[in-house]
């Protein structure tokens, strides 16, 4: 993809969730698409951060593509392939829906699990990077940032929302605005309020 002179790089990866509820009059919606965005080819994939175990079922998988059968003696250097884990495929199913966590699950309707937005955040940067969501919703993104040892900076339009973020810095890590972390845009009363919602103005939330 070319954009102001500049070539980004364009990847998707599949993650199943499963919502509640069940359609009547259509399929089941089960999976969301995410883009990954790259400009140009020198981008940060930290593949050895995001190893997941290989299955042992009846047979082992040894490296990527292929298998074996389960021999009776393991020599050393398989052994020490299937220890260390492989790099995921891009569809990703192992993860639990957020709302099946009662230590996670905030009620946000878009709400999704933390480990996902850590493998992302592990795979594409580096720890003291700054991390970037502008459609924060509760928080996830930031949270898993901060977790990571990573800046973050979170932005929303809904006060709602903006209220589950500090509830979430603060349980988590004890974070009070001004002190830990600052509010920018934050409507104090309900004219300001609407004047944000008409003008499409951010609430920015931003941490160091």
């Amino acid at each position: 993809i070319q954009s102001g002179g500049e070539w980004f790089d364009l990847q998707g990866t599949i993650t199943r969730h499963d919502p509640p509820g069940r359609p009547k009059r259509y399929f089941p919606r089960k999976h969301d698409i995410l883009l990954f965005y790259a400009k140009g080819k020198e981008n940060i994939f930290n593949a050895g951060d995001i190893l997941i175990p290989h299955k042992r079922i009846d047979k082992r998988t040894v490296g990527e593509g292929w298998r074996r059968e389960k021999p009776k003696v393991f020599d050393a250097e398989v052994e020490a392939k299937l220890v260390k884990g492989k790099v995921p495929f891009d569809w990703w199913c192992d993860f639990a829906p957020a709302y099946k966590s009662a230590k996670e699950w905030l009620g946000y309707p878009t709400q999704k699990p933390r480990a996902l937005y850590e493998r992302i955040i592990k795979a594409s940067s580096n720890p003291g990077d700054v991390i970037l969501d502008p459609f924060a919703g509760c928080g996830t993104t930031i949270d898993a940032a901060e977790a990571l040892e990573r800046q973050w900076i979170g932005i929303e339009l809904t006060i709602l929302a903006l209220d589950l973020m500090q509830k979430r810095l603060r349980e988590r890590y004890q974070f009070n605005p001004s002190i830990d972390y600052e509010i920018e845009g934050y409507p104090t009363n309900l004219q300001e309020s609407s004047n944000s919602r008409g003008t499409k103005k951010s609430i920015t939330t931003v941490g160091y």
